[in-house]
């Protein structure tokens, strides 16, 4: 697990230097600046693919266990409970997930709602339980 974190935080830090790069192509060739912003955003649906393989790979019962005691979790939300379960923070899991950190709050105030957890109680504690 510790291994799949810090691959996924690689990719974050690779994704951040293409943001980088894709800034300073807008400022010169806006033609150039859409398609390769494009490609980019392709790239960032497989990671969460390739990452989400990896980890059930080490995590084989997780979403199965997961599942079984909060059955009203989506998908997505599902998602997000792996990421914090490898102790990924907030604008972490908004990059490998391609959305704003906003949303990542909102899905874990929901999270913890559905799973009945106090506001007191550590979500990322109780889901490495699973």
């Amino acid at each position: 697990n510790k291994e799949l974190a810090a691959y996924a935080l690689q990719l974050i830090e690779k994704d951040q230097s293409i943001t980088e790069l894709l800034d300073v192509v807008k400022e010169k060739d806006r033609n150039s600046f859409i398609s390769l912003q494009n490609k980019h955003l392709k790239a960032k649906t497989n990671l969460w693919n390739n990452f989400n393989i990896r980890f059930l790979e080490l995590n084989e019962a997780f979403y199965t266990n997961l599942r079984l005691k909060h059955p009203d979790l989506t998908s997505t939300e599902q998602k997000h409970c792996a990421l914090i379960k490898l102790n990924f923070d907030s604008n972490e899991m908004a990059q490998i997930l391609n959305i704003s950190t906003q949303s990542v709050h909102t899905s874990r105030y929901r999270i913890r709602k559905k799973m009945d957890l106090d506001h007191n109680a550590s979500l990322g504690d109780y889901i490495s339980q699973f």
